[in-house]
């Protein structure tokens, strides 16, 4: 039986599909990528900084993972990673060696014969299959299963090879190696009438499903990769490398695909050109963005140069192509062209691993332990190790290791406290105490602040003990070791114990957030565990900066505001804590951000709302503070004292908690009215300046150019939606309102007094009934508990009960009847 061939499409009047059926491969692929792109609003994870990529945090978490023992599991991943980014350097060369190869000798690379093409087609088929079945396994075997073989094998090792072949299957091949099943039907080829369009379809649903499971795993299941390979990417950069790996294969097998039956669409030397030239230009963007952020973070310092030598080697074929198209004599009859094609090849690899090595060093962290990157002479190396310490388990740390690391960690005195925006310094104090706390029995040990006598006495004034609230001794610092098996801390260890918490102390208004939050958070677990006496202000910052932190530990930020709730009892908020707020030790607008912040969020809803209110509270006061001294000692606009988030955050607060707690909601909607009030007096009276100042003198100027340079421009006033957001404006204004009228009745049901009420007394409750039936819930009835004496509160809620039972009566009166 004849078997069916390309050659005969044009016969047929089928010849379009040879532009057709690549055109809607690629429709295909791009549609998935975009749409998953989309998806997953991957633009929100892009880093736009080499630092940010390669932050202190992120190599701490590879580093953790170092100093762990992985099982037989991990090492199989690993290896499938590792061997996938080997065969990428042959695989991004392939194109530009398939056009060399085919313009000089005809030569094929790739697909084989149909057989072999099967064969992986067949396989490829099933571990997609096999991939989306694991998870109907049982948990225990469907994690190591799929996350460190199905899924590596899919989307990394074999992935370029998969999405070749099934390219391959969707374009119906070429000519001379057509795709056919002769086993099954000596007629079943693609490039028969009634076969093409059924591969077409089977070749892209396999591969669009193929591209999605690869993305889908890099995206959501890359951060389970990195225990196991030690190294990794991140999400932008995990879904930019599977776009090229699919695009590569995509690109090789269409171009073999016209190679061989395209003349008639475009000519040979146009096509070895036109895709040498293009395939150069972006190998070339793609090799200067990998320089420049040198993706692969953790121990990544060998694989990000293995990438360079890849993208650098596919550059130089690539060059070479285009050369071979534009001169194919040349290289036909001069084997010195050749040689100046070819000899090159090892210098580009060397030189792609030097060049980029001298890059990829400043960001790579070695692969050592905690205790061995200690010793490095790096100061990033050794914050690193640092935070290392910080977040893994020290149990699994030999406690030797850990008594030789803590004279190691005192290099934070030979810092610069702006270094990396504070976290070397924030990192290694947290990592003294953590392996202090956990190595030594520190019952009994207390440090207090090391405060020189010519020092502000507001260091001398100590917070009580025990004001933070914890349910266990210690809530933050686990440790298997009990206290009795705990040696009691040296001479030399009490002295670095000193020194952290005096450098902790020293340390709480860093203007770095990130920085700030961890030394908050040291100083924290050191009064919890009773080991310091924070001063007063020290503990007020403490609490400010943990109880707005961004840290997703719900409890500790209700803890944080329950500190200063109980610190408004034992002091007096407007005396005692909104002078430390405001004074050169805090930083009044921080504050206020950072008590918002905690309003705004969820986790102020945790528990009793007393946290929330006592916030409040200082909250209207520390904002009163500062707009009436900003007008009493400068002219400056009191709007300028606020931050950016300002508006934002105090609009997310206010819908927190406007129908939750009265108190709360009105201290939010108070702190609005004295914000707006204060904008405008102070534009008010610079308007008036500025009127006074446009005010002709008696005497006449000179010229009419000196009079023209007394005008000024008219002060254009600072919007409202500056300082607070419209629809939060409008609602409180509406409020206010409600409140006010509902106050009035209320003073006119009281005229009556205990008599009986007058016809203006009964229009009074009818109104009043009214509207604490249809206002919203807590606005009313906490406006009269609020305004109104208890007496009074109690003759309304009398004559409501009264009405109540008097409508009820009428009401059985009319069901009677």
């Amino acid at each position: 039986m004849t078997v069916c061939t390309k050659t005969q499409w044009p016969t047929q009047g089928r010849g379009g599909l040879s532009t057709s059926l690549p055109a809607a491969l690629f429709l295909s692929t791009a549609a998935t990528l975009v749409g998953f792109v989309c998806k997953t609003r991957l633009w929100r994870h892009v880093t736009m900084t080499t630092d940010d990529l390669h932050s202190i945090e992120t190599h701490a978490s590879c580093m953790v993972h170092v100093s762990k023992t992985n099982g037989w599991w991990c090492a199989i991943e690993r290896s499938l990673v590792v061997v996938a980014m080997y065969i990428d350097v042959a695989a991004f060369s392939a194109l530009p060696l398939q056009l060399i190869g085919f313009e000089v000798s005809g030569m094929l690379l790739w697909p084989p014969p149909w057989m072999p093409l099967v064969s992986v087609v067949a396989a490829s088929t099933a571990l997609l299959v096999m991939t989306w079945l694991a998870l109907v396994l049982p948990r225990r075997l469907r994690d190591p299963v799929r996350r460190h073989l199905l899924l590596p094998l899919l989307a990394d090792s074999t992935y370029m090879l998969s999405i070749s072949s099934l390219a391959h299957v969707s374009i119906c091949g070429y000519s001379n190696r057509p795709v056919t099943f002769v086993v099954v039907d000596a007629s079943s080829s693609c490039a028969c009438p009634d076969r093409t369009f059924v591969y077409a379809t089977a070749g892209n649903v396999c591969l669009v499903a193929w591209v999605y499971t690869a993305l889908h795993y890099k995206h959501t299941l890359r951060r389970h990769q990195l225990p196991a390979i030690r190294f990794g990417y991140s999400a932008a950069h995990s879904i930019l490398i599977t776009a090229v790996r699919t695009i590569v294969p995509l690109v090789h097998t269409t171009a073999v695909s016209l190679l061989v039956d395209g003349r008639d669409i475009v000519s040979r030397r146009t096509l070895v050109v036109g895709l040498g030239a293009g395939q150069s230009v972006v190998v070339a963007v793609l090799l200067a963005h990998h320089y420049l952020v040198q993706p692969c973070h953790g121990a990544g310092f060998a694989w990000n140069n293995l990438r360079a030598v890849a993208l650098g080697l596919s550059l130089h074929l690539s060059i070479v192509a285009v050369a071979v198209g534009l001169a194919p004599a040349t290289f036909h009859t001069s084997f010195v062209a050749w040689l100046v094609a070819v000899c090159p090849v090892p210098a580009t690899i060397v030189a792609a691993w030097l060049l980029n090595g001298r890059r990829a060093a400043l960001f790579a962290i070695p692969q050592l332990s905690p205790a061995a990157a200690l010793d490095a002479p790096s100061v990033r190396v050794k914050a690193t190790a640092a935070r290392a310490l910080s977040l893994g388990p020290l149990g699994r740390l030999p406690r030797d290791d850990l008594l030789c690391m803590l004279p190691k960690l005192l290099f934070f005195q030979t810092v610069p406290l702006d270094l990396l925006d504070g976290r070397v310094i924030a990192y290694t104090l947290d990592a003294v105490w953590k392996i202090a706390h956990h190595v030594y029995d520190l019952r009994g040990v207390v440090v207090v602040p090391d405060v020189p006598i010519d020092d502000d006495r507001r260091y001398r004034r100590l917070a009580p003990p025990h004001l933070w609230p914890s349910r266990r001794p210690d809530v933050t610092i686990p440790h298997k070791h009990t206290s009795d098996t705990k040696p009691s801390p040296s001479r030399d260890t009490h002295a670095a114990i000193q020194l952290a918490f005096d450098y902790a102390v020293a340390l709480t208004q860093l203007p770095f957030p990130a920085a700030r939050c961890v030394v908050a958070r040291v100083l924290q677990e050191m009064y919890v565990a009773g080991v310091a006496r924070l001063p007063l202000c020290t503990l007020v910052s403490v609490a400010c900066t943990l109880c707005g932190s961004d840290d997703d530990d719900a409890n500790l930020q209700h803890a944080g505001a329950a500190t200063l709730a109980r610190l408004g009892d034992v002091y007096s908020p407007h005396d005692d804590l909104v002078p430390i707020l405001l004074s050169d030790d805090v930083d009044g607008a921080d504050a206020l951000v950072s008590l918002l912040r905690f309003l705004a969020s969820s986790s102020s809803v945790v528990g009793t709302s007393q946290p929330a209110t006592a916030v409040a509270h200082l909250v209207r006061l520390v904002a009163k503070h500062m707009l009436d001294a900003s007008a009493a000692t400068s002219p400056v606009d009191p709007a300028d004292l606020l931050s950016p988030e300002w508006p934002s955050l105090l609009a997310a607060a206010w819908r927190q908690w406007q129908h939750r707690h009265y108190f709360v909601a009105t201290a939010l909607e108070d702190i609005c009215v004295d914000v707006d009030k204060a904008v405008e007096t102070y534009q008010a009276v610079h308007a008036a300046r500025r009127a006074l100042n446009l005010v002709t003198p008696l005497r006449q100027p000179s010229s009419s150019s000196q009079a023209t340079s007394r005008r000024q421009k008219p002060h254009r006033q600072r919007p409202r939606t500056t300082y607070i957001e419209a629809s939060m404006w409008r609602e409180v204004q509406a409020r206010q309102a409600m409140r006010d009228d509902f106050a009035e009745m209320v003073q006119t049901l009281l005229v009556d007094g205990g008599r009986a009420l007058s016809p203006a007394g009964r229009a009074a409750l009818a109104t009043v009934l009214h509207m604490l039936a249809t206002a919203p819930p807590l606005l009313l009835l906490g406006h009269l508990h609020d305004v109104f004496s208890y007496d009074q509160v109690a003759h309304v809620r009398h004559l409501q009960l009264m009405a109540e039972l008097t409508n009820g009566r009428s009401l059985g009166r009319d069901t009677k009847t």
